[in-house]
Parts: structure tokens; C-alpha cells; sequence
């Protein structure tokens, strides 16, 4: 059928008018606004070249001159390192390093050293809420497929299903994409892309990976608005390590934390949490001041839990003191720990437990029990060897009359210790080390009114 003249230039004009409303939408109001939030949301995402590939990344965090980056954990390989690229930032490679590795949720956390042109800089995560994904959601993504940078299609992509926290969307990943950012229609950040398929892709949700992220970032999880705590003074976290490896590798036991104020060596009230499942602790509304931080980890003892656990942190020198600045927001700070070593003979120190005040425990010479023969204690987690110290005494003056200490890799010893006399008396303690000869390992004496580190005893004999 042909048209005629008016009808054309009617249909002609209102082809026209639909080109300029969709013009004037993209430029101005709405249409603005989400392409603002579109480069805000590419902003986020990060470069990643690891030992694995090449793929991409999200900056879901900054705190104290670091920045904290989720990431695909297949990027990674066999290697704890990977270098960062930033889109404010192009073509200057930024090192990475892991900090938390999930492999079999195939993500990884890196930290990097805040470049010193971001100084100041303020990501967008007030306008990137995280949001929950549902079936049939349409959804973008945010990578660096086959060399396109940042790359991110036009077309909507449909969720096909969720499940244990793993999102499943029709779209044909590449190499490039894993670790990048899976966003709805308004640029809320919904997963992270870790899996490419034939014809679908999956991702780790937002809310599914946020909670494997350790609690001192301030992450999407805070950006909204502060707690109360976080308003009314300082917010101290990091991680519990032993050996340099965090403590839940060896134990999913509850800490106790404490801070001690250097000057009056009093301890304040503190609100905190520790997250068993990480090693991971944060201690909320800390006031201005410079702090002792102790730690002990209350597992492994059938006795009153209150004298300490399986690991602490007492040791003089082994944690550094934390300054709290009037002005100070965020501090991350790990706390060491050491093994407590289980005394077995000649005395088990788990079972028998004196005062403090007390006078020294009676062992025997020669084989009559409890005998100061041998001295056996339980291994400690990845020592390699033992240092013993014996001291003798004096009673009535508390001088020091000898001093002998003998090292071992084994966990028993045969001090061949002499018999005292008069007031004299032994003081004992054993630490263990490591391959590098760092202390991993302290002997603590419980008492029922306090603890010590010196297992105090007399030698006889016989009874």
C-alpha cells in the first residue's frame, strides 16, 4: 500500500520526535544519571594478570593505605601474587598480594598498597549497593574479554537460576572475564564472575562473597552509614595469626581480647568481635590513647577458662603497641600468638594447679614419683625445636645461684638436676621455635588466682 504525503511526514515526525526524546533521555536526566553510574561502576573494576590468566577484579574496599580487591581465585595459580591495572590508573602495573584465598568458592581476596594517585581519591560505593540477584534479573557485565578493556555489552543478560549462593546467567563468557563485576539494569553490584561455560556463565554473589571478606575492610557492607561505634571513636581489626598463618588453621576456638593502656597499665572496656571461622577480630569505639593488645584463645583446658587457653599473646615485645590518633578512623592491626606448652611429667600442669603464693611443688630424685628425672611435654604445632631453662634460687636472699639451658628436638629431656637444699629452689620453662628460630611455643604455669611463666620446684631425694 502506498503512503500518502501526510501520512508519511506524520510518520516521518514522529520517528523524529523519538529520536530526539531518546537523545535529549541519554543526555540529560535519567539517561545521564545511569551512565554515571555506569563509569562509576567500571571505575570499580580492576585488571588482574596472575601466574593462572588474565581477568579482572573488584574494588570492594580501602582501608589504612590499602586497597582490597575480590578476584577469581583461579587467576591466581599456584602464586600468592598478582599485578593490578586501574582504569583511573592505566598502564602502570600495581603489585597484589593474597590475603584470603577460597578456592573451592574460587575467590580470592588481594591487598595492594594504595597508589599515591588515589590518594584522596573517593570510590563510588555509596551509588553500588549490592543487591540480591533473582531468576529471570537482567543483568551486565563488567570484564576484559579478548583484550577489550572494561569492556561491557549493551544487551541485557537473563539470570537462569540461583543456588548455594552461585548465580547462573545466559552469556558467552571469555577469557578476561573471570573476576568481573555482574551488575543490574542500575549498576548495582550484584555478583562477581568466576566461571565461564558454553553458554552460560556463573558468579559468586555479593552477599555470598561478602561474608568470606575480612571484617577490618570498610566494604560495601559499611559504605552506607556508619555505625555508632564507628562515629564515636576508632575501629581496630586484623586477623589472629600463629606462625604467620591465621589461627583458625589450627583452632576454631573463641579469643578473648583486651587493650591495656601503656600508661596505667589498666585495662578498658572494650566492645569487640572475633570471627572463629577466619581468625579475623574487630574492636569497635576505641578512644584516643596508646594501647597494649593481648589476645588468648580459649580452648583445650578443662580448668577454668579465665587463666587462659591453648594460645596467647602475653609475651612481652610480641605484639606492637597501637596509637590511636584523636582523628584515627581505621586501624588494622594483627595479633600474634604462641602455643602454650602442656607440661606432662613430671607434674601435668592441665590437672595439678597451685596458688601463686604457694611454695614451690616437691619432685624426687631418682625414679620416686612425681620425679624430677624427666621432663616431657606435648608437641607444638610446626616447631622445630625446644629450648629448657632451669634456674636455681635462693630462697631467703632470691639470687640466682646457677643457670644452665639445653636445646632439643624432641619433646623430653633428662636434666639430671641435683638435689636441693635449705630454701633453694628450681624455676623451669621451656619455649618452642621454629625453622627460623622464632618463638612459637611458651610454657604458662596456671594457678587458680593468676598465671606465670616459671614452674617453681624443689628436688628431694626421696619422700
Amino acid at each position: 500500500m502506498k503512503l500518502s504525503n501526510s501520512t508519511y511526514h506524520r510518520k516521518a515526525f514522529t520517528a523524529f520526535a523519538l529520536l530526539v526524546f531518546i537523545l535529549v533521555f541519554f543526555s540529560t536526566g535519567y539517561g545521564a544519571e545511569n551512565k554515571e553510574m555506569e563509569e562509576n561502576a567500571k571505575d570499580l573494576i580492576v585488571r588482574v594478570a596472575g601466574k593462572g590468566g588474565f581477568g579482572a577484579g573488584i574494588i570492594i574496599g580501602v582501608s589504612s593505605g590499602y586497597i582490597f580487591i575480590a578476584t577469581a581465585d583461579h587467576l591466581l595459580g599456584k602464586s600468592q601474587n598478582a599485578e593490578l591495572e586501574f582504569r583511573a590508573l592505566q598502564y602502570v602495573p600495581v603489585p597484589a598480594v593474597a590475603i584470603n584465598r577460597h578456592p573451592q568458592q574460587d575467590f580470592a581476596l588481594l591487598r595492594a598498597k594504595t597508589p599515591n594517585e588515589f590518594i584522596g581519591k573517593t570510590f563510588a560505593f555509596d551509588k553500588l549497593k549490592y543487591t540480591v540477584a533473582h531468576t529471570g534479573m537482567a543483568v551486565r557485565v563488567v570484564g576484559h574479554p579478548g583484550g577489550e578493556f572494561w569492556d561491557s555489552p549493551q544487551t541485557d543478560i537473563s539470570v537462569q537460576n540461583i543456588e548455594s549462593g552461585e548465580i547462573k546467567f545466559y552469556f558467552s563468557c571469555q577469557p578476561g572475564h573471570s573476576g568481573g563485576g555482574l551488575f543490574n539494569r542500575d549498576w548495582e553490584l550484584v555478583g562477581m564472575i568466576k566461571e565461564q561455560g558454553v553458554q552460560y556463565c556463573r558468579a559468586i554473589s555479593m552477599k555470598s562473597l561478602l561474608t568470606s571478606v575480612p571484617a577490618n575492610i570498610v566494604d560495601l557492607r559499611y559504605v552506607d552509614k556508619p555505625s555508632p561505634d564507628q562515629e564515636k571513636g576508632a575501629r581496630i581489626s586484623g586477623r589472629v595469626l600463629y606462625n604467620g598463618y591465621p589461627i583458625t588453621n589450627y583452632t576454631k576456638a573463641d579469643a578473648v581480647l583486651e587493650l591495656v593502656e601503656v600508661v596505667s597499665w589498666k585495662g578498658i572496656p572494650i566492645d569487640y568481635r572475633y570471627r572463629s571461622e577466619n581468625g579475623e577480630y574487630v574492636i569497635n569505639n576505641v578512644p584516643p590513647g596508646k594501647y597494649s593488645p593481648f589476645v588468648r584463645i580459649e580452648s583445650g583446658w578443662p580448668f577454668d577458662k579465665e587463666s587462659g587457653g591453648d594460645y596467647y599473646g602475653r609475651i612481652s615485645g610480641m605484639n606492637k603497641n597501637i596509637v590511636v590518633a584523636p582523628h584515627s578512623k581505621n586501624i588494622h592491626h594483627d595479633l600474634k600468638v604462641v602455643h602454650v606448652i602442656h607440661l606432662t611429667k613430671p607434674l601435668d600442669n592441665q590437672n595439678r594447679r597451685t596458688h601463686a603464693s604457694d611454695p614451690p611443688e616437691k619432685l624426687y630424685h631418682s625414679f620416686y614419683g612425681p620425679s624430677a628425672e624427666k621432663f616431657e611435654w606435648k608437641p607444638v604445632p610446626d616447631a622445630a625445636s625446644y629450648e629448657l631453662h632451669y634456674l636455681l634460687k635462693d630462697g631467703n636472699t632470691k639470687k640466682r645461684i646457677d643457670y644452665k639451658t639445653y636445646k632439643t628436638n624432641r619433646t623430653y629431656y633428662y636434666p639430671k638436676l641435683k638435689v636441693t637444699t635449705g630454701n633453694n629452689y628450681y624455676m623451669f620453662r621451656i619455649t618452642a621455635h621454629n625453622a627460623s628460630n622464632e618463638i612459637i611455643g611458651h610454657f604458662q604455669n596456671y594457678y587458680k588466682d593468676g598465671s606465670g611463666g616459671w614452674f617453681e620446684f624443689t628436688v628431694a631425694s626421696k619422700p
